[in-house]
């Protein structure tokens, strides 16, 4: 293999030297749910039961928070936002805390369907009725081929860089505003 460029080894040492990710006073956030942030679940311990739950919620919820995007007023979110919204289905409901969650998600999600123009309500108590599918199977997570979902988390860093491109785009050239 031959030898990296001097320019770019010498930026990839001092890469993050000065970069103090809790400098800001809101945590940087995503558009879509991190992909690594469902990747490692389980990694360590053996027990990828989050992971599961992870992705069968995005399956879920995957054409609604894809919508999302496209209202003007998206902003991001940060990773405990979004492992609340991911585990929806996982938390106990009898604690202040998580109801206060939940709440907190289901009212996210009635404010992209407003914006949508529709006044369909959000009842995430249903959501374990909602279907799974990928690529228009059912699919039932737990018992998946790894194939599969590396699939799905290939086209969640697709989407999520897509967008983010996106809006670079058009914050530094086109001037706008996301």
């Amino acid at each position: 293999m031959p030898q990296c460029l001097a320019p770019w080894k010498q930026a990839s040492e001092r890469v993050g030297e000065h970069f103090n990710p809790n400098a800001y006073r809101n945590p940087l956030g995503y558009f879509l749910p991190d992909p690594q942030m469902i990747a490692v679940c389980g990694l360590e311990s053996g027990n990828y039961s989050t992971r599961t739950a992870y992705i069968t919620v995005w399956l879920k919820l995957r054409h609604v928070l894809c919508y999302r995007l496209r209202t003007s007023s998206v902003t991001p979110l940060g990773p405990s936002h979004w492992r609340t919204v991911l585990g929806i289905e996982k938390m106990a409901f009898k604690e202040k805390k998580a109801a206060k969650q939940k709440a907190e998600v289901e009212e996210m999600l009635m404010e992209i369907l407003k914006n949508a123009g529709n006044t369909m309500s959000v009842d995430l108590d249903r959501l374990d009725t909602a279907k799974v599918e990928w690529n228009g199977s059912p699919l039932e997570v737990s018992t998946a081929p790894t194939a599969k979902l590396k699939e799905i988390l290939w086209e969640l860093f697709k989407l999520g860089f897509r967008y983010e491109l996106l809006m670079m785009d058009r914050r530094f050239y086109g001037g706008l505003k996301p």
